[in-house]
């Protein structure tokens, strides 16, 4: 299965004809956005076939909001557009049916930042329900939660959306004020790039 997962997803090794810059090409000029797909297992071989994407997930950049737990339980993942079509045709080829419940994250979340009024906001919420049911569900608990609050020196608001930088400076806050339970590093993804994580947990 992940000798199967690489040749889908790796492009130096899926698609042997083509260099990397012309396949990344190729995805971008399919689309340039962070979309996010909701897959269903309907048996074991297809949650097996989600489970071997979700394992090496770090390594393509493919972001999973919500983890294959089980045949008939959904799944949520984000895609990068470097790596749609590879993704598109490894569901494909395994028969994994997926629907695109949020098209584009980026603008989603530009709109989200944009200060709103009290009747635009109730204006955009409903325009959202009517327009998309799936995407009006996913984001309505993430609006109904309740702030984190507690009597740590690192707080964060997990109901809230954040910009990165708020999480990078929340992380850094962790390790700063519990040095004995957190621990930052670093790790390498398949394009070469450096993401900051944090361990917590007995060191």
């Amino acid at each position: 299965m992940a000798n199967l997962l690489y040749s889908q997803l790796y492009s130096k090794r899926g698609h042997q004809e083509e260099s990397e810059d012309t396949l990344i090409e190729r995805n971008l000029a399919n689309t340039t956005k962070f979309q996010v797909y909701r897959m269903v297992p309907r048996d074991k071989e297809e949650l097996a076939a989600l489970n071997a994407l979700y394992q090496m997930s770090s390594e393509f950049e493919i972001d999973f909001w919500k983890a294959p737990t089980g045949v008939e339980v959904f799944a949520d993942m984000m895609v990068p557009p470097e790596f749609a079509v590879q993704t598109k045709s490894y569901l494909t080829q395994n028969h994994l049916q997926y629907q695109v419940i949020i098209e584009d994250v980026q603008k989603l979340i530009m709109q989200r930042e944009k200060p709103q009024s009290a009747n635009s906001l109730v204006e955009s919420k409903g325009n959202l329900s009517s327009a998309n049911p799936l995407l009006s569900s996913f984001f309505s608990k993430r609006m109904k939660d309740a702030p984190y609050v507690s009597r740590n020196k690192a707080k964060y608001g997990f109901g809230d959306y954040h910009s990165y930088n708020e999480i990078m400076k929340w992380m850094n806050e962790i390790e700063l004020h519990y040095p004995q339970m957190a621990k930052g590093f670093t790790l390498n993804n398949a394009r070469g790039k450096t993401n900051q994580r944090t361990k917590i947990g007995n060191r």
